[in-house]
């Protein structure tokens, strides 16, 4: 039997006569090109190492347009050559991931290539995957951060034992956390009832041991985004509660103290959504909404850092040694323009909503679709790409997901 390089081999050499044998050869069938993607968003640090930011984040966006092409996330690599330099390659940097994450998301909405047994294959992958970020986001927990900040130099882990993964922190579990409820919630669907209170249970003891081992508020924020269409797929008012009121509890008990001493601490909302949460990432944002007139349209790409650092330290002396943007909107305001990033945020909100006829998912789609623009890393397309898994899932290509793949 000849091996699969020279079936391939003689693909590629026959390209020219036929150019769809071409596409075969380096389109291979969705689901091993979207293995390949979630094997990178789940474990950078493993695969990618000894690849140092932004390189591991470039390529994992690039591998989740391998899965869904898009024109403009193609026209969007147009940037990478900007990317070295010194005064316009962090503005290119934010411009790159701001469209093509956009574009791989609604690529991902308008897919019409994923069928039923496909989305059973991918769950239990992403099960395997989180199970193992698990595992060693418990070892990471129990032992000594410095062991593997020596060999991860990129990784920050905090004190308090928390773990995240193999990736550069806790807070960036919360997309691959999102891929992987997004495909269970679609497991779901199409399960008996047995079978849909262990997949419950399954997402259940997965998602509190994540917000546990991580205590990152966005993994949290995530983890609430699919509180209704769990409610939706079980169909049982009292078996819901039970989970609502456990998550509750356990969220309490994870960030109760935090937060209550948020609010003794802080007198405005700004700080209690920053310094009383420890958390920086959302500064860029209110800087930009409290400063509208000074990003409405694209300005001088090279002060980007230059103006966020210089708002920052007017707000407050806690912020003046922060330049960077975090999330996707602070990404598309600093480049894109502030009136462009409002049309695009707000057209895509109806758009997608349009694609989610389930109550219970047009709920879950529209608090993840906020949690994407302003809590998820603005370079992270797997949180965009579960927008889309659920859009497939809710009923506008329900025929779609009946089918079985004929790859």
């Amino acid at each position: 039997m000849q091996s699969h390089s020279a079936h391939l081999s003689r693909q590629i050499r026959a390209g020219s006569h036929n150019p769809w044998l071409i596409k075969e050869a380096f389109f291979p069938p969705i689901r091993w090109r979207f293995v390949t993607a979630m094997l990178l968003t789940f474990f950078p640090f493993g695969i990618l190492y000894p690849l140092e930011w932004p390189l591991r984040e470039l390529l994992t966006i690039i591998s989740w347009l391998w899965v869904f092409p898009s024109p403009v996330g193609c026209l969007s690599l147009l940037l990478l050559p900007a990317l070295p330099s010194e005064t316009l390659g962090y503005s290119a940097f934010n411009l790159l991931c701001f469209s093509m994450t956009l574009a791989v998301g609604y690529a991902a909405l308008d897919c019409q290539t994923i069928g039923k047994q496909t989305f059973v294959d991918l769950h239990r992958f992403a099960r395997f995957c989180i199970t193992f970020t698990v595992i060693i986001g418990v070892l990471q927990a129990v032992s000594d951060p410095l062991q593997w900040t020596a060999i991860f130099k990129d990784m920050s882990l905090g004190a308090g034992g928390r773990g995240a993964g193999l990736r550069a922190e806790p807070s960036y579990l919360a997309a691959p956390l999102a891929l992987y409820l997004a495909l269970l919630v679609s497991r779901m669907g199409s399960a008996t009832g047995p079978s849909r209170r262990r997949l419950l249970g399954e997402a259940l003891v997965i998602t509190l041991v994540m917000v546990i081992l991580t205590r990152s508020l966005s993994v949290l924020i995530v983890a609430m985004c699919f509180g209704p269409s769990f409610g939706l797929r079980v169909k049982n008012t009292a078996v819901s509660l039970i989970c609502v009121l456990t998550g509750a509890g356990f969220a309490f008990l994870v960030f109760g103290e935090r937060l209550r001493q948020a609010f003794e601490d802080t007198g405005s909302v700004i700080e209690l959504m920053t310094t009383g949460v420890s958390s920086w990432r959302n500064v860029p944002d209110f800087l930009i909404v409290l400063n509208y007139k000074d990003f409405l349209l694209p300005s001088n790409p090279a002060e980007i850092r230059t103006k966020v650092n210089t708002l920052a330290a007017l707000l407050s002396s806690d912020f003046s040694w922060i330049e960077s943007t975090f999330s996707t909107f602070s990404a598309g305001a600093s480049t894109a323009g502030l009136v462009v990033t409002a049309f695009v945020l707000f057209a895509g909100l109806i758009v997608g909503l349009k694609h989610v006829r389930s109550r219970g998912l047009r709920w879950t789609w529209a608090m993840l679709y906020v949690a994407n623009w302003f809590f998820i890393p603005k370079f992270e397309a797997a949180g965009w790409v579960s927008l889309g898994l659920l859009a497939i899932t809710s009923g506008k290509n329900q025929a779609l997901v009946r089918r079985e793949d004929q790859s």
